[in-house]
């Protein structure tokens, strides 16, 4: 989340970012948790149909564990 972003707002930027979709419809939290590294997360369920043909994802850059230390872009979704 961006700092002073809402969690469900911040759901939403991410589904429409990762999807190329946004969602419809009220958000249902399913609660937050910490994760090892400190990183909190929250979780949400919306009721929907999604569109496979239609899903878009971004890119990210991922850096590869190897000597070299290449990185390549990769999508969020591989598959829907």
């Amino acid at each position: 989340m961006d700092a002073g972003e809402d969690a469900g707002d911040a759901a939403r930027r991410e589904l429409m970012e990762e999807l190329g979709s946004a969602p419809v419809g009220l958000l249902q939290p399913l609660g937050e948790i910490r994760q090892r590294g400190g990183k909190h997360v929250h979780a949400f369920a919306v009721n929907g149909d999604l569109d496979v043909q239609t899903v878009a994802s971004n890119t990210f850059e991922n850096r590869m564990a190897t000597e070299k230390r290449t990185a390549a872009d990769v999508p969020e979704v591989d598959r829907a």
